[in-house]
Formats: C-alpha cells, sequence, structure tokens
C-alpha cells in the first residue's frame, strides 16, 4: 500500500506557480501599456505590425496543416510555461 507524506504546514509563502503566475501578468500588463502607447503615437507603424504578426501566423498555421496533413501525427508540437498549467500543443 502507498504510503502519503503528511501535509507540511505553510506559512502563507507564495508558491513557484504564483510567482510565476504574477510575472506573466505584470510582463503581459507592461506589454499592453507599451503597446498602447505605440497605438496612440505611431498608429500607421502599430497598423504595419498588426498586419505582419498577423500574417505570419495564418502562414504559420498554414505550414502546420500541410505538414500535419503529409504525416499525420498525434501531437508535433508541445510548448509549455514552467511553473505553470499553460500548454500548446498543435
Amino acid at each position: 500500500m502507498r504510503q502519503t507524506r503528511p501535509p507540511v504546514a505553510s506559512a502563507g509563502l507564495p508558491t513557484q506557480y504564483s510567482l510565476a503566475r504574477t510575472l506573466l501578468v505584470s510582463l503581459a500588463m507592461s506589454l499592453a501599456v507599451a503597446v498602447g502607447a505605440l497605438m496612440l503615437m505611431y498608429p500607421a507603424v502599430t497598423a504595419l505590425a498588426v498586419a505582419l504578426a498577423a500574417v505570419s501566423w495564418a502562414l504559420t498555421a498554414v505550414i502546420v496543416r500541410v505538414r500535419l496533413r503529409r504525416r499525420p501525427v498525434t501531437r508535433v508540437l508541445m510548448v509549455r510555461v514552467p511553473f505553470t498549467d499553460i500548454h500548446v500543443e498543435v
């Protein structure tokens, strides 16, 4: 029979998961502020960057779809964010 260890008392300190989540949220907010400022100062450059990003995502999706059709694989790529439950499977 498998024995489990008794629970360890916690002092309420942040875990690696909560620290990583807080860091990701703060980075996302900083990026949102920077993008917002760029949108106000340089709307044409921002529109060009958004268009290039959309083309890049679409091209990536097409390439991945073509590769999956040629050689059916259950999972081609898996990206995990350390210390979180966030992962992307293609």
